[in-house]
Order: C-alpha cells, then structure tokens, then sequence
C-alpha cells in the first residue's frame, strides 16, 4: 500500500458506522476489512462486494482512487455460536492452568460475539 494512503488513516483500526464495512485494518501491505452478519452480501458478486467497501474507504480518506488489488473472503461461520449447549462447553474450561489464561467473546457469555466482547473479555482475563 502507497504510503500516501497510509498517512491518510488517523488509527490503525477504524470503526465505521451506517455503511457496509464495518471493521478496516490497516495492514503493512494492505487494508483488511471486516464485514459482520453479512448475510445480505452472500449472494453479491466479490467485485461488487470489493468496490463497495472501497467506495467507502475513500470517502473516509476523503480523496479518490481507483482500486487496484483485492481479495473477497466470505466466511459463513466466523462467529461463535451462543447457545445453551455451547455456553456449557464454555463452563468446563474453568480448571485451566493457572499460568493460563483464556480469553475471547466466546468465554464470556455477558459479551457479544464481537471484536468489542473479545477485548473486553481480554481486559477481563489480565485482572
């Protein structure tokens, strides 16, 4: 990636709202999108996904560019499950070693299943 589009990204990660991207990572070489509950964009072709997301990203840069490179990865089961039967998979993890410590959205079941309930439940497991 250009370093004239590196400096145009105020933080690495960046948390979008009201649009289809919701997550965007800036890489070394590259910007990493996540998109939650994508359903809807299952039966959307991967180049219409790409200029989706990348018609979004310039307008958060605030410049024009046309794009270049990119790679679609649609994963259907990316999120944990939050079922009762799950939760009490979870439940069993409690005699761990005590110089281990186990952290995720899916080992708490207060938090969602999301990048935010991931860092907090981390957060949690350092106290």
């Amino acid at each position: 990636m250009p370093e004239k589009l590196k400096r145009k990204f105020k933080k690495p990660i960046v948390g979008f709202i009201n649009s289809s991207s919701h997550w965007i990572f800036l890489k070394n070489k590259y910007i990493s999108v996540t998109i939650s509950n994508a359903n809807l964009l299952n039966t959307v072709d991967s180049f219409e996904i790409a200029n989706i997301v990348w018609k979004e990203i310039c307008s958060y840069m605030k410049i024009i560019v046309p794009l270049t490179n990119y790679q679609v990865i649609k994963e259907k089961r990316a999120t944990f499950i939050q079922s009762p039967s799950n939760f009490e998979l979870v439940r069993k993890l409690k005699n761990l070693p005590k110089n281990l410590r186990v952290a995720g959205d899916w080992t708490q079941s207060n938090f969602p299943c999301t990048i935010e309930g991931s860092v907090f439940s981390g957060k949690q497991s350092i106290i």
